[in-house]
């Protein structure tokens, strides 16, 4: 009797269609009428309706019960909103719909659980809001561009009463309903966008009725901060989110004392996001310090040029970091710094200067750090940037990834999935495109020029990536 390959076994291929990227799944899906009927489900569990990928209605249509997400980044066809999609429980509509065309498709789906919806006034469809009330699975909802009337604010309130996670910017509120009587929960993850049309008071008011806050993110200009900021430290010193521990800082006007007095009442981090690295001074460093045991994502955007030791202090200190994003630092730093402990990192962006007397005895040992990541998926090591850098230079002392400089040390980084190097200065030849090909087999995007000085040879590496499915 034949023995059978273990990969024509339906639930041993089930198991491997969980893993394999979206990229690559029509190509598992032409290995046999078995592998079509188990990977073509994955294939279509996401459709992304966008001018770079126009899906014909009559394609949907053929699989439309196979649609479990659906996000609309440009406005759909009338054969797209007329269509029903079963088993759909995420719609994410980045683009202006009409009322109608959203009551149509709340109409057709009322099982969605996760509703995003941008560029979107509903005021003046009034109807709009008990549609979204029938809507009885519903535990994640994000809205912008939001008007929300007197008439209007019970209905608002309501609707989020049973919400989970609630994303709301460009707020404006004119009325506040039955907000006093209420409690919100069930909301953990809250975003907010404090603008004009809400108040602080309004805002902090709503915020105390979410007591099983874990999440929450909030941007903002000074003048609202200058208000909130010391309302909020207050409550979360005062324990009023006894489970917070994932903080999204997203205005760029806060000062450093400001998001060290934040951080400073928080009694537990695991996640820490700020969007300017000016902000993020001493003050702020010394009270995440603490935190370090515990924490799993820090995201702390480079705002220019400016080296800072950020990175190499949490890269030492941090043993269970998955996510970095942190300032320019110095490769000297790293090289004669504490070694790395963040064995379980899978994103890294960051960028290393280098001075370039020193850099073929600097950066091997800089390469010799990151070759520890042996899970990272994602590597952004952006160059210099910024008007204020004159263009002779801007590449001087950037990292190079060559073979004759190191790269082979990089041999670990096997489930590396996006390499970034935009910015630098790359020299690659045919030899590493070669070592890319063996060694980071499960590549799928090299963002950034390959060979700085001679265009055809960079075009020529990129479609022999290109030929490997590797998009560049």
């Amino acid at each position: 009797m034949p023995s059978t390959h273990p990969l024509e076994l339906p639930e041993i291929v089930l198991s491997v269609a969980l893993f394999v990227p979206q990229n690559s799944l029509p190509a598992c899906a032409l290995v046999s009428k078995a592998w079509h009927q188990i990977f073509n489900p994955f294939i279509w569990r996401v459709v992304k309706l966008d001018s770079k990928r126009p899906y014909p209605p009559k394609a949907i249509q053929n699989h439309c019960e196979l649609v479990k997400a659906l996000v609309i980044r440009r406005v759909p066809t009338l054969g797209h909103t007329t269509l029903r999609y079963p088993k759909l429980v995420s719609l994410e509509a980045r683009c202006s719909l009409n009322g109608p065309d959203i009551m149509k498709f709340v109409d057709y789906h009322p099982f969605i659980t996760h509703l995003s919806l941008w560029s979107f006034w509903p005021k003046s469809q009034p109807c709009l809001w008990d549609k979204l009330l029938g809507l009885r699975n519903l535990k994640a909802l994000a809205l912008s561009c939001l008007v929300v009337g007197e008439e209007d604010a019970d209905k608002f309130w309501k609707l989020c009463t049973d919400i989970e996670r609630l994303d709301i910017r460009h707020l404006r509120i004119t009325g506040r309903g039955t907000l006093s009587s209420r409690e919100f929960r069930h909301i953990k993850e809250l975003t907010l966008g404090l603008f004009d049309g809400v108040t602080v008071p309004l805002c902090i008011e709503f915020m105390q009725k979410c007591p099983g806050l874990t999440s929450f993110e909030w941007t903002a200009n000074r003048e609202v901060d200058k208000h909130f900021i010391p309302k909020l430290t207050r409550l979360i010193a005062a324990r009023t989110w006894p489970d917070l521990h994932r903080m999204f800082v997203g205005t760029f006007e806060i000062t450093d004392s400001d998001l060290s007095m934040i951080i400073g009442s928080m009694q537990r981090i695991t996640a820490f996001h700020h969007y300017s690295s000016e902000s993020f001074g001493q003050k702020s460093m010394e009270q995440l310090q603490p935190h370090f045991s515990n924490l799993r994502v820090l995201d702390i955007r480079p705002k220019d040029d400016t080296i800072n030791a950020i990175g190499q202090e949490v890269l030492s200190s941090c043993p269970l970091l998955e996510r970095l994003t942190a300032p320019r630092v110095d490769g000297t730093a790293v090289a004669d710094g504490k070694p790395w402990v963040c064995s379980r990192l899978k994103a890294l962006e960051i960028s290393f200067c280098f001075d370039p007397s020193t850099i073929q005895r600097i950066q091997p040992l800089v390469l010799d750090q990151l070759s520890k990541l042996t899970r990272l998926q994602e590597l952004n090591m952006w160059g210099l940037k910024g008007p204020h850098f004159p263009i002779e230079s801007r590449f001087q002392g950037s990292i190079d990834l060559r073979l004759e400089n190191g790269l082979e040390k990089l041999s670990t980084l096997r489930a590396l999935r996006i390499i970034t190097f935009k910015g630098t200065e790359q020299r690659m030849g045919e030899r590493e495109i070669d070592w890319i090909l063996e060694y980071w087999t499960n590549l799928e995007c090299v963002y950034g020029t390959l060979n700085e000085w001679e265009l055809q040879i960079d075009k020529r590496l990129k479609e022999r990536l290109q030929m490997h499915g590797i998009s560049t």
